[in-house]
């Protein structure tokens, strides 16, 4: 039997992973695509209006890879976003990128990167 809907995947551009947090609020995390040494495009929901926001990549050691933002403010729905350079030095691969607010929201996505 045929399924009632279009079953053609769609293509992924991007990953959100939700975390639930004291209160009940969900913080999001979305990271595009990236090349090596090319741009990508990182944004959280879900944080603190007015809350500082760092976004890291974490490197396959478990430190830090790269920062694609640092200290970018949450506005008044708690979403934030910034472009950022990715770094030749991370090859490509899967990552984890860690979204970290100075009031205490986070959360986590992975990230694809591809050869260029």
């Amino acid at each position: 039997m045929k399924p009632p809907w279009n079953a053609s995947p769609a293509p992924v551009v991007s990953a959100i992973d939700s975390n639930l947090i004291v209160g009940g609020n969900e913080n999001g995390l979305a990271v595009g695509l990236a090349s090596e040494g090319g741009g990508v495009t990182a944004a959280v929901s879900g944080f603190n209006a007015g809350e500082r926001v760092n976004i890291t990549v974490i490197s396959a050691d478990g430190g830090v890879g790269a920062v694609l933002l640092t200290g970018e403010k949450a506005n008044i729905g708690g979403a934030a976003s910034g472009d950022s350079t990715f770094p030749a030095s991370l090859k490509a691969g899967t990552y984890a990128v860690q979204a970290i607010g100075t009031k205490g929201s986070s959360a986590t996505a992975p990230l694809i990167v591809v050869a260029k």
